[in-house]
C-alpha cells in the first residue's frame, strides 16, 4: 500500500478570507468555486491533479489545463488535459516560454491574447494554437516555486476576473498535493542509502532506468568491465558494445537477459561464465529485479551478481561443502569444523588427512583422526625447514610440496622409517594461508601406496585448505571480536562489561562460601592538566604505564578494569578488610614512584575509593556506586588517599526497612496470591497451558504489581521463600485442576537466578511435588539468560532438574546474554520471546527481524517457541507466519483467577 506523506498545514478548501472577499461577487462565481471544490474534495496526489485540471477546463471554458513540476530549467508535466481529454505527461525548457515568468517573478502571470506574438520562439503555443494563458506558481513552504497550474485556451479570455480568482484559490491546494507528491517520491528512494549500499557491496551491483540507461554501479562492476567512472553514466548496453570490444559478446547478452526479466515482469536469476581481460574466467550468478511503476511503465532494473567461481569449483569438487557452511554459521567448535572438512576430503580422495597448525616456526597437530597416534605425536611441534618431509617443507616454503613415493624422496630422508614404520608411502602437502599469504600451517594427504595427483585431486587439496584457512580466520577473527567486546582498547585491560561479569560471578561464589569481596575505584589525580599540558597522545602512554603497573601488583589476586578516561576499577575475590587496606596503601605507594615517558618523569598520584561485598551492597551496580561515593570522599580529604565507603544512615533506608517488614509479614499471612496466564498452540489455537504470577494483595494498598517487590525481594534474599510459596501453590493448583477435570497441560513457573544458586534446589523441587502431586513432567521452570554468569553451575542443575522430569524454558530470551554456546550446552525445552520484541512487531522492521531469527534458531535447535505480551491479533499473524509455535498476552488472555483458568480447561 502506498505511503503518503501529511502535506504542510494547508486548507486544503478555499479559505475563509477568500470567501469573504467573494461574498458580493455573482453567483456564478460562487457555485463554480463550489462545483470545482466538491470534485476534488476526496482526491489526493495525482487523482487529484487530474481531476482538477479536468475541471478548471472545464469550467473556465479553456482547451488546455496542467499542473506540472518545476525542476530547472526544465517543467515537466504531472497532469495534462488537452481539448476534452488527459493527454501522456511530456518535459518542455522553461526557456522563451510565459511559464518562465510565473516561476522567475513568483506571481500570477496573465496573457488574455495574442500570447505567440508575445513569445515567440516558443514553438508549443503556436503548434497548438494557443491565444490565451493564465499561469500561477505553486509555492513550497519555505517559499521556492516547485510547480506550476496552468490554463491556456485557444480563444482568447473572456472572463480574466473569474480565472485569476479561481486559480488563485485551488493553487493552495494544489501546492499542498505537489509537496505531497514530492515527498513520495523521496521516501520510494533515498538516493543517498542507495549509493552507501552500492559502493561498499563487493558484488555486483548495476541500476538501469527503464529504457536501459546506466544510472549507477559500484566500483566492482566498473574495475570488472574496465568502465570509465566519469563517463558511463546514461549510456546503454548498445553504447557500451561499441565502445568496449574485449566485453562486446557480455553486453549482448546482457542485453538479452534484460529484456528477459522485462518481459517476466518479477526477477530473474540466473549464471554466466565472464571471460577476463587476464585470461582467467569467472562464474557469475545474476539476479535481475525489474521495477515498474504504479501505470506499469519500466521504471528500474536492478541488476546483481555474484562472483559463484570459487562456489561453483567446490560443489563440483567438495559434496558437503553446505555442511561446513552450516557448522560455521552455527558457531561450530572449529575442531568440529576442521574433523569435518577431513571426513568430506578423505570420502572424496581415498586418503587419510591431516591438518598442522603454524606455531612460533613448528607445526602443532590440530586435527588427524586417522593417522596413527603414535606417528601423530611423533611429529607434533616439528621445526620447519628446507627438507622436513612435505608439510615441513610446504610450510617453510609457502608452496605446495608432492611427495609421490616417500621412498625415494630426499625430503623425507629423516622422516622415512618414522612413515614407514606407520604404513605411510606418499604424503601431499599444501600450506594453508591467510589472505596476506601468510602462513596459517598446512593440509596434508597421505596415501599407504606410492601415489601421483590427478588434476582434480590437486583442486581437492588446494580447495581444502583454503576452506580451512576460512574457519581459522574466523575462529580469529570472533577471538578478536570477542576480545575487543569486553577489553579496552588502549589499556588491553578489561572494560566495564566484563568487569560487571567477573564481579557478579565473584558475588554469587562469595555469597556461596561467606566470603568477602572488594572494589576499589582509582581516579588519577589531576590526570586532566597532564593531558590537556602535554597532549593526548603522552596522556595515552601514562595510561598504559598506569595499566601495566596495576597489573603488575594485583597479578593473580584480583582483577584489574579501566571504567573509562582515568577511572580504573580493582576487585578483589575472598579478601578480608586488612588485606584491601594494605592493598590499597601499596597502589598508592606504587603509583607516586615517577613514569618515565619521553626522556621526562611523570608525577601522578591516586584517590581509591573502596566498597564491600556483602557489607556495602549485593549487586554490581551497588557496589561501584558505593565505591565510587568513596572515592570522592577520599579526594574531599586531599590527594592520594584511600577510602572505605562510610554509610550515612544504616541500610536499608527506613522504607525499606517498612517494605522489608511487610513483605514478611506477607508471607506469614497469606497476602499473596497467584494468577495464571493462558498459552495457546498458534496453529491449532488449542489452549496448552498457564504461566503463574505473583501478585500481592496488600490489606490496605490493594493490589500491588510484582514489579514493586520482586526487585527488593531478590535484593534482600526474601525471593527465595517468596519463590518456593510460588511453586508450591502453582504445583497445588494443578494437581486441583487435573482432578477435577482429568486433563493435562503445561504449568510454568518463574525461577530467579538467586533461587537457582540455592544449594538445596533440587531436594525442595523433589519434595513440592511429591507433596502436591503434581506430575514433574507438566511443571516448567522459566530462568532468564543471566544465570549463564556460571555456565557450568547453571548446566549443572538444570541437568538435574531435567533429570527428575521438570522442563526448562529461557524467559526473556535475547535481552540479556543470549549465546549459541549455552542454547548447545543447556537441556532447554523452550525459549520465549520477550514482550519488548512483540510490541511494535507489526510496525518495526528490526523487531520482525529479531523475531524472524530467534523462531528460526530455535527450529533449527529443535526448541519450542513461545511468545508473550501478544496484544494485537495482526501480531498473532505474523508470529504464525513466521513459525512460532506458542503465544500468550492480553489479545489471548489476561492473567486470570484459577476459577478463570477452569472455564478454559
Amino acid at each position: 500500500m502506498k505511503k503518503h506523506f501529511n502535506a504542510p498545514n494547508i486548507d486544503s478548501k478555499p479559505s475563509t478570507e477568500a470567501f469573504i472577499a467573494l461574498q458580493n461577487e455573482n453567483d456564478y462565481l460562487k457555485n463554480t468555486i463550489l462545483d470545482i471544490s466538491q470534485g476534488i474534495e476526496s482526491e489526493v496526489t495525482e487523482s487529484f491533479f487530474v481531476h482538477l485540471v479536468q475541471y478548471l477546463a472545464r469550467v473556465l471554458k479553456c482547451s488546455y489545463a496542467f499542473i506540472a513540476e518545476v525542476d530547472h530549467p526544465c517543467v515537466k508535466t504531472i497532469a495534462m488535459y488537452k481539448k476534452g481529454e488527459m493527454i501522456e505527461q511530456f518535459e518542455y525548457n522553461l526557456e522563451h516560454t510565459p511559464c518562465k515568468n510565473v516561476v522567475n517573478e513568483k506571481r500570477l502571470c496573465c496573457y488574455q491574447e495574442y500570447v505567440q506574438q508575445l513569445f515567440p520562439l516558443d514553438s508549443d503555443l503556436t503548434k497548438y494554437d494557443i491565444q490565451s494563458y493564465l499561469g500561477i506558481p505553486l509555492l513550497h513552504v519555505n517559499g521556492t516555486v516547485i510547480g506550476i497550474l496552468v490554463v491556456m485556451n485557444d480563444q482568447p479570455l473572456h472572463d480574466r476576473s473569474l480565472a485569476e480568482t479561481i486559480l488563485k484559490i485551488f493553487s493552495v491546494r494544489a501546492s499542498a498535493e505537489l509537496i505531497r507528491l514530492l515527498e513520495e517520491r523521496k521516501l520510494e528512494i533515498s538516493e543517498q542509502n542507495l549509493l552507501t549500499l552500492i559502493h561498499t557491496m563487493p558484488d555486483i551491483v548495476v541500476f538501469k532506468d527503464g529504457k536501459g540507461r546506466w544510472i549507477e554501479a559500484n566500483n566492482t562492476v566498473l574495475r570488472l568491465f574496465n568502465l570509465d567512472h566519469d563517463t558511463y553514466k546514461g549510456k546503454t548496453n548498445s553504447d557500451f558494445q561499441k565502445t568496449n570490444e574485449f566485453y562486446r559478446e557480455m553486453f549482448n547478452t546482457c542485453e538479452g537477459t534484460d529484456q528477459e526479466a522485462w518481459e517476466a515482469r518479477k526477477p530473474i536469476t540466473f549464471e554466466e561464465e565472464i571471460k577476463r581481460s587476464s585470461g582467467a574466467s569467472m562464474i557469475v550468478e545474476y539476479t535481475k529485479v525489474p521495477i515498474f511503476d504504479h501505470k506499469g511503465n519500466r521504471q528500474w532494473l536492478i541488476v546483481i551478481g555474484r562472483d559463484i567461481t570459487d562456489r561453483k569449483f567446490v560443489q563440483d569438487n567438495l559434496i558437503g561443502q553446505n555442511d561446513i557452511l552450516e557448522m560455521i554459521v552455527k558457531g561450530k567448535p572449529l575442531g568440529d569444523i576442521l574433523h569435518r572438512i577431513i571426513e568430506l576430503v578423505e570420502q572424496q580422495s581415498g586418503a587419510i588427512c591431516s591438518i598442522l597448525l603454524l606455531e612460533k616456526e613448528r607445526l602443532k597437530h590440530c586435527a588427524a583422526p586417522n593417522l596413527p597416534e603414535s606417528y601423530i605425536r611423533a611429529i607434533d611441534g616439528v621445526e620447519i625447514g628446507p627438507a622436513v618431509g612435505s608439510c615441513g617443507t610446504a610450510a617453510f616454503y609457502n608452496i605446495k610440496i608432492i611427495v609421490s613415493d616417500i621412498g625415494n624422496d630426499p625430503l623425507w630422508d629423516d622422516y622415512r622409517e618414522l612413515a614407514f614404520d606407520h604404513g605411510l608411502r606418499a604424503c601431499w602437502s599444501v600450506p594453508i594461508t591467510d589472505k596476506k599469504n601468510q602462513v596459517l600451517g598446512t593440509f596434508a594427504l597421505y596415501y599407504k601406496t606410492p601415489h601421483a595427483p590427478q588434476t582434480y585431486e590437486i583442486k581437492l587439496i588446494e580447495r581444502a585448505a583454503y576452506l580451512v584457512s576460512l574457519v581459522i580466520e574466523r575462529d580469529k577473527a570472533e577471538s578478536t571480536i570477542r576480545h575487543m567486546a569486553f577489553h579496552d582498547s588502549l589499556t588491553e585491560l578489561p572494560n566495564r562489561k566484563s568487569f560487571q561479569l567477573m564481579l557478579e560471578k565473584a558475588i554469587v561464589d562469595a555469597e556461596q562460601n561467606d566470603q568477602i569481596v572488594s572494589v576499589l575505584y582509582l581516579d588519577l589525580d589531576h590526570f586532566k592538566m597532564i593531558n590537556d599540558s602535554m597532549g593526548h597522545s603522552l596522556g595515552d602512554v601514562l595510561l598504559q604505564n598506569v595499566s601495566d603497573r596495576l597489573k603488575d601488583m594485583i597479578m593473580t589476586r584480583g582483577v584489574v578494569s579501566r571504567q573509562g578516561g582515568d577511572e580504573f576499577t580493582i576487585m578483589l575475590p575472598n579478601t578480608t578488610r586488612q588485606e584491601t587496606k594494605d592493598i590499597a596503601k601499596s597502589i598508592l605507594v606504587a603509583l607516586t614512584t615517577p613514569f618515565r615517558i619521553q626522556d621526562q618523569d611523570l608525577y601522578i598520584s591516586t584517590s581509591i575509593g573502596i566498597s564491600m561485598f556483602p557489607l556495602d551492597g549485593s549487586t554490581f551496580e551497588t557496589l561501584i556506586k558505593q565505591a565510587d561515593i568513596a572515592m570522592y570522599q577520599a579526594k574531599n580529604q586531599g590527594e592520594n588517599l584511600y577510602q572505605f565507603y562510610v554509610k550515612e544512615n544504616e541500610y536499608p533506608a527506613s522504607e525499606h526497612v517498612d517494605l522489608y517488614r511487610n513483605l514478611r509479614k506477607a508471607l506469614d499471612n497469606n497476602e499473596f496470591v497467584l494468577v495464571y496466564q493462558p498459552q495457546y498452540d498458534i496453529a491449532t489455537k488449542e489452549f496448552i497451558g498457564v504461566e503463574a504470577l505473583i501478585r500481592w494483595n496488600h490489606p490496605e494498598k490493594g493490589f500491588i504489581s510484582p514489579l514493586q517487590f520482586i526487585p527488593f525481594a531478590e535484593e534482600v534474599g526474601l525471593i527465595v521463600p517468596i519463590g518456593k510459596w510460588v511453586l508450591h501453590e502453582a504445583c497445588k493448583q494443578w494437581r486441583l485442576w487435573m482432578d477435577h477435570f482429568g486433563r493435562t497441560f503445561k504449568m510454568s513457573v518463574n525461577l530467579s537466578s538467586r533461587q537457582m544458586y540455592e544449594p538445596d534446589l533440587i531436594e525442595l523441587m523433589t519434595k513440592i511435588l511429591n507433596e502436591t502431586g503434581m506430575d514433574p513432567h507438566y511443571l516448567e521452570i522459566e530462568v532468564t539468560e543471566s544465570i549463564t554468569m556460571n555456565l557450568d553451575r547453571a548446566t549443572m542443575l538444570l541437568s538435574k532438574l531435567k533429570g527428575i522430569g521438570v522442563s526448562i524454558s529461557i524467559d526473556d530470551f535475547g535481552t540479556g546474554f543470549s549465546s549459541l554456546a549455552y542454547l548447545k550446552n543447556f537441556p532447554i525445552d523452550r525459549i520465549k520471546i520477550d514482550r519488548t520484541f512483540i510490541k511494535d512487531l507489526s510496525n518495526d522492521i528490526s523487531d520482525q527481524n529479531i523475531v524472524k531469527t530467534i523462531i528460526a534458531l530455535g527450529i533449527n535447535l529443535n526448541l519450542k517457541v513461545i511468545a508473550e505480551g501478544v496484544e494485537s491479533e495482526e501480531q498473532l499473524t505474523l508470529l504464525s507466519d513466521y513459525g512460532c509455535h506458542e503465544a500468550q498476552g492480553y489479545f489471548l488472555g489476561l492473567p486470570m483467577s484459577a476459577d478463570h483458568i477452569a472455564k478454559l480447561i
